[in-house]
């Protein structure tokens, strides 16, 4: 009321609890992701200071989820309350609040923040319709950036349709819950990669030869439990899975996806990226996060359309939909953007084109998670750097003769052919090592750092134009817990889900502590939900 808003019409923003009663003042500085320091020092001093000169407060107060306020205070307080809004650990709420001092310390934090948060719920309940319904609990408002919940463009008819209905992620009870014992970021992922169960698929492997001679593996998922799988010759929309860095097709994750796919209706291939899952080698060229993996994407996607769907028109303008872990999320999230740009090789207009796709755990910037893993040392550094980095060196051995034949020729149409440092690559003991001695060489970079710079996927999210959802995780150990916020609010394609637990490609269930039903339940959600849209729209 003190904003001119009546109480009714503040619903929406009264609704915005994040989960596991998380305070709402990310942008006041008072919890992490690098949020002001000094703002949170000056509304803990000031409001302690009112709490012990007695400053009336008719309502019950917690701050930073503490109980100290929560008592009534002094009767011998002199200042009367106006009405506005309360803050405790519940979220917002609508009700009395003391103007000062708190509120002033508050603004001096935050700004015009409170105003717009509040100009937005009258927005968000004046666009609501038929078409573009209610907004979900769960989707986080401008201002309250660092929220787990939901990020996309509330303008967007089918993000906000999707967010509304999902039954995965719509409502904070069916919101993912860590077990107790993962709700540490390196827990979670070391326990995901130990002791997950793996569903029985069985594959048939078709090799596809690369535009530069060399071959992907495309492993095509033929039964889950002895039960058929849907064929890719079929009406049966396909989704193509890439696993994270040096990963395959008998991943732990990609087995279980697979198995979920399956059971709602879709055909299923396993991309094997250059070395990885036992594909072979042919030329003096493995993969990168962008340049040449994004190609192989798309004469992968290609040969399924002219060959195993048998090059009909049909064929062409069947639904075929990208998922990718990690640095194969990072893979997807470039192939999406250059579908719009054009840049790359290997495009063949509808023939290699998808029609959306998912990324988890995606390094949105591989800068900063490079850094992450570089900088510290337990367990980023000895554990996840060193653990992956000799993955990669042991694909690698078996084909170092073909890099050791003097120059090899670079990604980088008409540049002149490159030494690669195959010594440097064995001896190697971090990601930077390996990327310095041969991927940013062959692929046309001047250092690792305009690999890593170039690479990173966020800055392509604003190009993509097909329906792309991301699931990212405040405690993933490989990244920072920055995620690309501003690029899911504005560009109408994109979901951003940002959950408080969940790891590197971890999401253990909380019920099923070998499961990760979760993120396959609202992958299979997802798209389904772009299938029957365009089934619609068509």
């Amino acid at each position: 009321e003190h904003h001119g808003v009546s109480a009714a019409a503040m619903t929406r923003l009264a609704e915005t609890r994040p989960p596991q009663h998380q305070m709402c003042f990310r942008r006041v500085g008072l919890s992490g992701h690098g949020r002001s320091s000094t703002a949170a020092a000056t509304f803990v001093v000031v409001a302690t200071a009112g709490w012990v000169c007695g400053w009336e407060q008719p309502s019950r107060w917690a701050l930073l989820g503490s109980p100290f306020i929560h008592s009534e205070w002094p009767a011998r307080a002199k200042h009367k309350p106006t009405a506005g809004l309360s803050c405790c650990k519940h979220g917002l709420h609508v009700g009395k609040r003391i103007r000062w001092p708190i509120e002033g310390a508050v603004a001096r934090a935050q700004g015009p923040i409170l105003d717009s948060a509040i100009a937005t719920a009258l927005q968000d309940r004046s666009t609501a319709s038929v078409d573009k319904p209610d907004l979900p609990e769960t989707y986080v408002p401008q201002g309250f950036e660092g929220q787990a919940g939901l990020y996309f463009n509330k303008t967007s008819s089918f993000m906000r349709r999707f967010a509304a209905e999902s039954q995965v992620v719509s409502s904070w009870a069916n919101w993912y819950q860590a077990p107790w014992f993962l709700r540490q970021g390196d827990a979670m992922t070391i326990y995901a990669a130990l002791f997950r169960k793996k569903d029985e698929v069985d594959y048939q492997r078709h090799l596809v030869e690369a535009l530069d001679g060399g071959v992907v593996a495309l492993d095509v998922v033929t039964a889950v439990a002895s039960s058929p799988a849907p064929a890719l010759s079929g009406d049966a929309p396909l989704v193509i899975l890439v696993s994270g860095l040096g990963g395959g097709s008998q991943d732990s994750y990609v087995r279980n996806m697979a198995a979920s796919l399956v059971s709602h209706g879709f055909a299923v291939a396993s991309l094997n990226m250059r070395s990885c899952g036992k594909s072979p080698v042919k030329t003096p060229r493995l993969f990168s996060a962008y340049r040449g993996s994004t190609d192989d994407v798309r004469v992968a996607v290609q040969y399924v359309r002219r060959v195993l769907k048998g090059g009909t028109t049909i064929a062409g303008t069947s639904h075929i939909f990208l998922v990718g872990w990690s640095n194969g999320g990072t893979i997807v999230a470039n192939t999406l953007a250059e579908q719009t740009t054009g840049t790359g090789y290997g495009h063949a207009g509808v023939w290699s084109a998808v029609d959306g796709g998912a990324a988890l755990s995606q390094p949105h910037d591989m800068m900063r998670s490079t850094r992450n893993l570089e900088e510290r040392l337990i367990p980023q550094r000895l554990l996840y750097n060193g653990k992956v980095t000799q993955s990669l060196i042991r694909q690698v051995l078996p084909h170092q003769k073909l890099f050791r034949h003097g120059p090899v020729p670079s990604w980088i149409d008409g540049a002149a052919p490159v030494h690669v440092d195959m010594d440097g690559c064995i001896s190697g003991t971090t990601l930077r090592d390996v990327d310095e001695a041969v991927t940013r060489r062959v692929f046309g970079y001047a250092s690792v750092d305009d690999y890593y710079r170039d690479a990173s996927s966020f800055k392509r999210l604003p190009h993509i134009e097909v329906p792309f959802a991301m699931l990212s995780a405040a405690d993933d150990p490989m990244s920072t817990g920055w995620i690309p916020e501003d690029e899911a609010r504005f560009n109408p394609w994109l979901l951003l889900v940002y959950t408080k637990h969940g790891g590197h490609t971890g999401w253990i269930d909380n019920e099923q502590w070998g499961r990760s039903g979760w993120t396959e339940a609202f992958v299979s959600e997802f798209l389904s939900a772009i299938v029957a849209h365009r089934l619609t729209k068509n």
